[in-house]
């Protein structure tokens, strides 16, 4: 269900991290929270300072820009979730904290699988409703690569007949 595989002349490198069993002796869950919180601290700035800069007559790319940023923003905050969540399926469980405004020095509690999972589904919501729908290009968010996340989402909470759905879409589209 992954959209990777090892490679078959793959060593055993990053085999647990691939499997998302993480050695907390390696580092690499440091870097992983590290790294996806700057990611959704960077998204957040960009969608805070739109709301303070004079767009006038350059409001499509605007909105194209600020849709890129809460997708991206739902995509680490997914990652975190993958990585850090331990029963994906108990709504009211522990996960991460969910993140929606710029953090500076805050120390954030943990928030439940259910508000996490809200959180992503709003920031991808508003993604799709600002994208422009006529760009293609996958080195950029597109509205496929929101659908491709809400089917990894509904897979890994237990939503399989939403997979199921999110897939067809993009199936169909290609």
């Amino acid at each position: 269900t992954d959209n990777t595989k090892v490679g078959k002349d793959n060593g055993g490198q990053q085999l647990n991290l691939h499997r998302l069993v993480m050695d907390p002796t390696t580092g690499e869950a440091g870097n992983i929270w590290i790294s996806r919180y700057a990611m959704i601290n960077q998204a957040s700035r960009i969608i805070e300072a739109a709301t303070i800069i004079d767009v006038t007559g350059q409001e499509a790319v605007v909105n194209d820009i600020l849709g890129q940023a809460y997708a991206l923003r739902a995509f680490a905050q997914f990652e975190l979730f993958q990585y850090f969540t331990p029963d994906y399926l108990d709504a009211s469980g522990l996960s991460v904290p969910a993140v929606d405004f710029v953090v500076t020095v805050e120390n954030l509690p943990r928030n439940t699988v259910n508000e996490v999972l809200s959180l992503i589904d709003t920031d991808l919501t508003t993604s799709a409703s600002l994208l422009d729908n006529s760009k293609t290009d996958n080195k950029f968010v597109t509205n496929n690569f929101i659908t491709a996340l809400r089917a990894r989402i509904a897979l890994f909470s237990g939503d399989y007949p939403g997979a199921l759905g999110f897939a067809n879409q993009l199936i169909a589209a290609y």
